[in-house]
């Protein structure tokens, strides 16, 4: 495996090549060296990001795909081959030498990684059962839905259905009005503040308790790419656009639940001259990357992020 992640509009050839080839050409030679032996396996190891991508690797993806199309192109002509697309394994390989990428990818897809002993036992009964291709991942649904921008898409059913819910949304999808009706104005700022913690420990990947409330969420972690996760995130879950300046002047917990309250409950917010947050954002980034953007291109970025919001996408993987 040779990883060299980026975006998608950053890959070039030389990029690509230098993912594609160790995959690629390391199955396709076994399988031009094997063809004269009467082989009772031919195992190929896939991963789990070709059912569900994986931000910033399309081009490893794309070795895994040829992978799994090679083991097709094998069955078809009677010859034997397996791929087994894998799930993060844990205790052994890269993984156990990149413990942050483990708790990275833990806590996407909401459960620990495979062991290599649970992984060997999978294997033997897929080789057992003579299958083609198959995905073998411990996931949790609701956690890995919120982050997947396919979520809603017909080849997930079986999943939404085996986790009990219809959709992605889980509790971001709350009726934060109905929650708060008859609550007093104490009991509305802490259901606020628990709200606002947890869209801002699932965007910094921090656990809750983590998150001091009265500290610069900047300080903790947080950049311009997730400040933007954070405002369509709170428009989502409140139904409240926040003026940029609660984003980026030293944004904290305690300053983002106290006006969001406020807006809650129906009290006066000075938002005069305040712009739209997010166009706030975006313009911001276009500087810090020295970006000439028009307005125009501005709005058309902000239409197409609130767009993609609203149908389940996240921006942070």
């Amino acid at each position: 495996m040779v990883l060299d992640d980026s975006l998608i509009a950053n890959l070039d050839a030389r990029r690509f090549s230098r993912v594609l080839a160790p995959k690629i050409l390391g199955a396709q030679h076994l399988h031009e060296l094997t063809l004269d032996h009467p082989l009772d396996h031919f195992i190929l190891y896939s991963s789990v990001t070709t059912c569900i991508g994986n931000p910033g690797q399309a081009n490893y993806v794309a070795a895994n795909a040829y992978l799994e199309a090679l083991i097709a192109w094998r069955r078809a002509r009677g010859l034997t081959g397996t791929c087994v697309a894998w799930g993060p394994i844990g205790d052994v390989g890269y993984l156990s030498r990149n413990e942050s990428l483990k708790d990275s990818l833990a806590a996407r897809l909401g459960t620990p990684p495979l062991s290599a002993t649970a992984a060997l036992d999978m294997l033997e009964r897929i080789l057992a059962a003579d299958v083609a291709q198959i995905t073998v991942a411990d996931l949790s649904w609701p956690t890995l839905s919120r982050l997947l921008p396919s979520a809603s898409s017909l080849r997930f059913e079986y999943l939404r259905r085996s986790a009990g819910s219809g959709g992605s949304g889980g509790d971001t999808m709350l009726d934060v009005k109905a929650l708060i009706a008859g609550k007093s104005l104490d009991e509305v700022r802490q259901i606020v503040h628990d709200l606002v913690v947890k869209e801002v420990s699932e965007i910094l990947r921090l656990g809750p308790e983590r998150i001091d409330p009265q500290r610069s969420l900047y300080d903790l972690g947080m950049d311009s790419l997730m400040a933007m996760e954070l405002a369509l995130g709170i428009e989502k879950r409140f139904g409240i656009s926040l003026p940029a300046m609660a984003l980026n002047e030293g944004p904290s917990v305690e300053r983002i639940s106290a006006r969001l309250t406020a807006c809650l409950s129906g009290a006066e917010v000075d938002t005069a001259g305040a712009r739209d947050t997010l166009e706030d954002l975006v313009r911001t980034m276009a500087v810090q990357h020295s970006e000439d953007i028009t307005a125009h291109e501005i709005s058309e970025t902000v239409a197409d992020v609130r767009r993609e919001a609203l149908a389940g996408a996240r921006l942070i993987p």
